[in-house]
């Protein structure tokens, strides 16, 4: 049931609403990605709802039991590789530079170098970085008259798109094809990202505001419980080559993560007439194990002067990649992570309750 009512007031009432769903299926394609999204289940549901309001300023809502709950949902994604450019530049540029090198040295010497590019460097000609070679192996095969010859680099296993991505450079047409070329296929090459969501719901159990005055509302007149929960949610990255560069550059240090998972998590929070505000983590992943406990009195005039009763976070059960994360940041920071028995505990109640920034230095 759904009811109006307007004269210098407004209300509005639902008395029960339900929405079922199933077996949903989206997808798009464009040039910059491709997705598809199938949803097992959807369902909404709210009961005991109403909103009014008057002239005055003053006004109320209330929700009754009401509940979002998604199944089986599965995300695959993907969209062109964008770092297998930056990839071929890197072995674009040491190419050239061989190639100006080789000139040199056969100016000097009447012939090309016994080989690619081990002599040009050995003798002065030549600058490479060790982690060029590591990622790409060098061939020349030049004429002897100047005039024509190919310069070639094939990717290893090092380098970020794996190994046999091959360029190569035509030194009679000045030209580059292959890997990472406008005229190749390589320019089709792409990443795909897979998002499994087992089960998520939310429910609100309860939420009542009275408002006397819309200009200045009454913490003390709000009062609210919900709580989030979702199990078996796994972001899949193998298929991933092209990270941003901060995260890149984490996964160097750390070692490349393939899959994220959410084996389980509750997030639950609430706030009543006595000014008890309640919130409360428990999830368990594939990288730690993460709970958080926060409750406190408000006081919305004073707000520096809310009382906490608890305030802390428990990090337990650190993967290894985690614990290489941890030394990084004690180590660049110099911020003291306090650790027992494997777990990560900043309990910071009694800090709060002095006025003071528990993370000020970090």
């Amino acid at each position: 049931m759904i009811s109006l009512a307007f004269t210098q007031e407004g209300s509005f009432k639902i008395g029960n609403i339900k929405y079922d769903y199933n077996n949903l299926e989206f997808s798009f394609s464009e040039r910059e990605a491709d997705v598809s999204i199938k949803i097992g289940k959807f369902s909404m549901s709210t009961s005991n709802t109403s909103a009014g309001f008057s002239n005055n300023g003053s006004g109320d809502i209330s929700i009754g039991p009401s509940k979002v709950q998604i199944q089986n949902v599965f995300i695959d994604a993907s969209y062109p590789r964008k770092g297998y450019v930056t990839e071929s530049n890197e072995a674009k540029y040491q190419m050239k530079n061989i190639v100006q090198a080789s000139e040199i040295y056969k100016m000097e010497n009447d012939s090309y170098p016994p080989d690619c590019w081990e002599t040009l460097k050995e003798e002065g000609y030549l600058e490479i970085k060790e982690s060029i070679t590591k990622k790409w192996e060098f061939e020349c095969s030049f004429d002897e008259d100047g005039e024509g010859g190919t310069l070639s680099a094939t990717s290893t296993e090092e380098m970020r798109d794996g190994g046999g991505k091959k360029i190569e450079y035509n030194k009679e047409t000045g030209k580059y094809t292959g890997y990472g070329q406008s005229n190749s296929l390589n320019k089709n090459i792409r990443d795909n990202l897979e998002f499994d969501l087992g089960s998520f719901r939310f429910d609100l159990n309860q939420f009542n505001f009275d408002i006397d005055d819309i200009e200045d509302p009454n913490l003390e007149d709000l009062a609210f419980n919900m709580k989030l929960t979702a199990s078996n949610i796994i972001l899949d990255l193998s298929q991933i080559r092209s990270f941003p560069p901060d995260v890149q550059q984490i996964f160097e240090q750390i070692g490349t993560i393939d899959e994220l998972a959410l084996n389980r998590a509750t997030i639950s929070t609430s706030y009543n007439s006595s000014k008890l505000f309640r919130f409360d983590v428990d999830g368990m992943t594939s990288l730690a194990n993460i709970k958080i406990t926060v409750s406190a009195i408000v006081d919305q005039i004073y707000p520096d002067k809310t009382q906490f009763q608890a305030c802390s976070l428990t990090i337990s059960n650190l993967s290894p990649e985690v614990n290489k994360i941890v030394s990084m940041i004690q180590t660049q920071t110099g911020f003291p992570i306090p650790m027992t028995n494997g777990s990560i505990t900043f309990d910071v109640k009694d800090m709060l309750n002095a006025g003071q920034n528990p993370f000020g230095g970090f």
